[in-house]
């Protein structure tokens, strides 16, 4: 892995005041997610089944590549473990587009971005911002062929800033390395797209002051790009330096049991709805934003070690307080048959019982503590219950 990498992992500064409840979703989880909404939305050839009046998006069957489609239940459960989800926008179709597409939607005070359209779906809390960073939009302009014309936008801006980290000479030679290792991952001119949505993600978490979820890979160019892109493009604000960047494997994301199924837009609605889903979350955040970039899945781990560990103390605990709460039952029943004991053995029965009965109330609340780490295994039975239902509903 390229040496900025690990610069950057060391960068990034740990708050553990602040507990961020956005996320914007970097690669390959935006891909993946946006990939579960649009499949959910379109017949098996690419076609909305119910188009947007405003709008909605061209037909196009290969959209989203396999090893994407793979990853959709991984970024749905990821996603959820924050309030507010942001995407970068793509050509996919999403619920209720024109509904929910307004310029009176305020963003968050931290957001610098002009303000000219959002899309924000309350139910699924996710929010795509329609406007782009604002670094680029000096680069837009009116290109005329005689009576007719078009507008160069801040994307064909950019798309020709991530050709150039291709092809331009004294700069490809910095990510060769990098396209010949991920060659598979970016077939013919997808790269285009993945150098846009990166460059935008950074920026949107940094707007937002939001943690930024990636894999290594995405977190691998962002680290080339900060070194080696000429600093007259502009990428990226100064402040971004401090982006919140939180590195997750799909396979760190698969062994912490976040894997939706069934990996669709009902089932994420289900999750998205659930309060104990919300009350769980809160704990993988906190432990998300206190863990440094590279060592998130480590420390989840060791939290579930420690919430199992004192789990099964819990169990071993109050088994003795069942134990004594049987024996002054007993002497409870013995004080009935034996009057020359009954007054103490009243007594310890009351004692031993209210033991028994504030040691189960405490372990009791230890368990619900330690309940976080079940998080994915709910996250199915939720989705699948959901199912379950509708299936029912349809007979």
């Amino acid at each position: 892995m390229h040496a900025g990498f690990e610069k950057l992992a060391d960068s990034v500064a740990v708050d553990r005041a602040a507990v961020p409840n956005t996320a914007v979703v970097a690669y390959p989880y935006d891909e993946a997610l946006s990939a579960l909404i649009h499949e959910s939305l379109v017949d098996s050839h690419g076609r909305p089944l119910n188009p947007d009046p405003v709008v909605s998006s061209q037909y196009n069957p290969d959209l989203f590549s396999v090893r994407v489609r793979m990853l959709k239940g991984r970024a749905a459960s990821l996603a959820t473990i924050f309030d507010r989800i942001v995407l970068p926008w793509r050509s996919a179709e999403f619920p209720d587009f024109g509904r929910y597409t307004t310029p009176q939607y305020v963003p968050p005070k931290t957001f610098n971005f002009p303000s000219e359209r959002f899309y924000f779906n309350p139910d699924l809390r996710l929010e795509i911002p329609l406007s782009h960073p604002p670094q680029f939009a000096k680069h837009t302009e009116w290109v005329a062929f005689d009576d007719d014309g078009y507008l160069f936008s801040e994307l064909d801006h950019l798309e020709f800033r991530a050709m150039d980290l291709k092809s331009r000479k004294g700069l490809a030679e910095h990510f060769r390395n990098f396209w010949r290792q991920h060659a598979a991952l970016f077939p013919g001119t997808s790269y285009i797209d993945f150098t846009i949505n990166a460059i935008i993600a950074v920026n949107h978490a940094n707007a937002y002051d939001a943690i930024l979820l990636g894999d290594s890979v995405f977190y691998e160019f962002y680290a080339l790009l900060r070194e080696y892109a000429p600093r007259e493009w502009q990428l990226f604000p100064e402040s971004a330096e401090s982006v919140k960047a939180r590195i997750f494997t799909p396979e760190q994301v698969k062994l912490l049991s976040l894997d939706l199924s069934p990996d669709d837009l009902d089932a994420f609605q289900e999750i998205r709805a659930s309060k104990k889903v919300a009350s769980w979350a809160e704990t993988w955040r906190k432990i998300i934003a206190r863990s440094a970039p590279t060592d998130v899945y480590r420390q989840l781990c060791d939290a579930m070690d420690d919430a199992y560990e004192t789990s099964g103390i819990r169990e071993f605990i109050r088994g003795k307080f069942e134990f004594w709460g049987s024996v002054a039952t007993w002497i409870g029943v013995g004080a009935m048959v034996t009057p020359a004991i009954g007054p103490l053995a009243g007594t310890a029965s009351t004692v031993l019982g209210a033991v028994a009965d504030l040691g189960a109330r405490a372990f009791g609340s230890a368990e619900k503590r330690s309940a976080w780490r079940v998080l994915g295994p709910e996250l199915n039975r939720i989705a699948q219950d959901g199912a379950s239902r509708r299936r029912r509903s349809r007979r």
